[in-house]
Order: structure tokens, then sequence, then C-alpha cells
């Protein structure tokens, strides 16, 4: 790391470091308040995709018997791995957050950059790959819900035949 040979006197000093200070809270707000948001709109997607997956599940029990079932426990599962898994990627923003405050509140002098630079990009390389694995989950419940969709809209048609 380079240092600056740079003299300032103690006003000037406690000056920047008065706005250093200043700036620090209030991109460290931003942050939160951007993660916070974030998560409300998470969980809200997620509750919203849950409940609808629950009616759908429902209609289609109703209509298709027995078959059904079995895909309406794999929805059922897609639902568990995706609130595992945003659970987790939750967990990895919060270390990174905790990681940066860290940084923020001992500075650079009192830890070794490069080992919080490599733990930050372990965590974030996991948190990565587990929206990977998100991306993948909600693409296999859009597919599964299709299906239970177009089984449901089936069987009405079917038993609307039948009367």
């Amino acid at each position: 790391m380079t240092r600056l040979n740079i003299e300032l006197d103690d006003a000037t000093t406690q000056s920047s470091l008065k706005i250093a200070q200043r700036h620090c809270k209030l991109a460290l707000e931003h942050s939160k308040a951007k993660y916070l948001a974030k998560t409300q709109r998470s969980h809200k997607n997620r509750n919203w995709a849950f409940e609808s997956g629950k009616k759908c599940s429902a209609r289609v029990l109703r209509a298709g018997g027995h078959e059904m079932s079995e895909e309406r426990q794999k929805y059922e599962q897609l639902v568990r791995e995706e609130d595992d898994l945003v659970y987790k990627i939750e967990t990895y923003q919060e270390a990174i957050t905790a990681l940066l405050t860290l940084v923020h509140k001992r500075g650079v002098s009192n830890l070794h950059l490069l080992t919080i630079e490599d733990i930050l990009m372990t965590v974030h390389s996991a948190e990565v790959t587990c929206q990977t694995e998100l991306l993948h989950v909600r693409l296999a419940k859009s597919v599964l819900s299709n299906t239970l969709t177009q089984t449901l809209q089936s069987s009405i048609v079917t038993s609307n035949e039948a009367v």
C-alpha cells in the first residue's frame, strides 16, 4: 500500500476527517437502505409466488387427482429450496456488510487489507453461487407451475365436456 506524505495542519485534518466520517456514514446508510428495500421486495415476491403456487396446487389437486400430489410435492420442495437459498444469500450479504463495517470502524492500519479482500471475495463468490442456484430453482418452479396450470386447464375443459 502506498502512503502519501502530505502535511496538513490540525484544523484541515479535523475537517477532512469529519467529511470522511460523514461520507462513510451516508454510504453505509444508503447501502443499508438499499439492502433493506431489496430484502423487502424479495420477501414480497417470494410470498406472492408461494401463495400463488399454493392456490394453483390446490386447484390442480381438486381437479387432477392423485398424480398431481407428486407434482405438488415437487413444487413445495422447490419452495423450500428457494427459501433456504434466499436465507443463505441474506446471510452472505450480512457478512459482507459486517466486514465492510469493520474496515470502516477500525481502518486499514489495524487490519490486513489483502486478507479482508480475500474474505470478501470468498463470501461474494459463495453468494453468487447461491444466486445461480436460486435462478435454477426459480426456473424449475416456473416450468412446474406452467405444467400444473396446463393440467388444471385441461382438467377443467374435460370436466366441462363431461357435463
